[in-house]
């Protein structure tokens, strides 16, 4: 989530939505979502740290090949 800070306006807080990191950075919205980036968050569609972007990348399931390929399952099993 990245929101300003109310203590200061010209400073960004980006913080994860997974635990409680978070960053700050200052300058306009598109400066420290690129701060935020570089520094190897992960901005959107969720924002995560770079630890549970991590995380979020080693746990997700495998992609199956046969559907990354387009192969219709049905005619494998019916030759």
């Amino acid at each position: 989530m990245l929101h300003i800070d109310p203590d200061a306006p010209h400073r960004w807080i980006i913080r994860c939505g997974q635990c409680d990191h978070y960053l700050q950075a200052a300058g306009d919205r598109i400066t420290a979502e690129a701060f935020a980036r570089t520094n190897g968050w992960v901005t959107s569609p969720s924002t995560r740290c770079p630890g549970c972007a991590t995380i979020a990348a080693h746990c997700r399931p495998a992609e199956d090949p046969v559907q990354s390929l387009g192969i219709d399952q049905h005619r494998l099993t019916a030759a």
